[in-house]
């Protein structure tokens, strides 16, 4: 009876153990497929991220080539209207330079049709030499009895050039004292401006007004004028650059 005993103990204490067993293996189951499924969880997590990253770099290239090409279009748009622009003004420039050449060649046509003799009469190269004396004998004499000369329609200086009058220096001051000859000489000119030019151009074309206008009295450098003689009157011819001031 006690061997039965103690077989049943140990059969029973090996289905126990057997059990035991059992229930560690399913354990063991259970917990490699957890983990298994947190790895494959994390993997997902992993690639939706790697996923979204690509799609926000994608958005962003994307991005960054439509601003390019806006930027890109708005240069282009610039440099066509800066072109029409300059079209524009090339147009307007040479319309203007024909207007004046036509006003010159209806001048000359003009000149030329006055000069002109009658059909049937020749004149001599004396006779025209005669005409001419007359004419600059009358001219002189107009201006001899007005005292004045129209310098805007006698004579018209080109670009910032100016015609003035030079006014003699003298030895003496107003209260009588006297100046040596080198002070005099080496003191600046001045002198009336009877006519003045349109204006310096620029290398784009803009004309810079002139701040000298006819009427003023200017200070000078002795060097830097061109002398002339116009209707038996000695006059200067120099820029407006060379003007050292003007006095009120």
């Amino acid at each position: 009876m006690a061997t039965k005993n103690k077989n049943k103990k140990k059969a029973t204490a090996k289905k126990v153990t057997a059990k035991k067993a059992t229930a560690k293996k399913a354990t063991a189951k259970k917990a490699t497929a957890k983990k298994a499924t947190a790895k494959k969880a994390t993997a997902k997590k992993v690639t939706a991220k790697k996923v979204t990253a690509k799609k926000v770099t994608a958005k962003k290239v994307t991005a960054k080539k439509v601003t390019a090409k806006k930027v890109t279009a708005k240069k282009v748009t610039a440099k066509k209207v800066t072109a029409k622009k300059v079209t524009a003004k090339k147009v307007t420039a040479k319309k203007v330079t024909a207007k004046k050449v036509t006003a010159k060649k209806a001048a000359v046509k003009t000149t030329l049709t006055k000069l002109k003799t009658k059909p049937g009469k020749k004149k001599s190269v004396n006779q025209g030499k005669k005409t001419t004396e007359s004419t600059k004998k009358k001219v002189s004499a107009i201006s001899k009895s007005s005292g004045k000369i129209n310098w805007q329609e006698l004579f018209t200086p080109l670009d910032d050039r100016l015609v003035v009058e030079s006014q003699v220096k003298s030895n003496t001051t107003e209260g009588g004292i006297y100046i040596p000859d080198s002070v005099v000489q080496s003191a600046p000119n001045s002198g009336l401006v009877l006519v003045v030019g349109r204006g310096h151009k620029n290398s784009k074309g803009h004309l810079k007004p002139m701040d000298v206008k006819a009427g003023d009295k200017i200070l000078f450098s002795e060097f830097s004028t061109s002398q002339m003689k116009i209707l038996d009157k000695e006059v200067l011819i120099l820029r407006e650059k060379d003007v050292l001031g003007v006095i009120d």
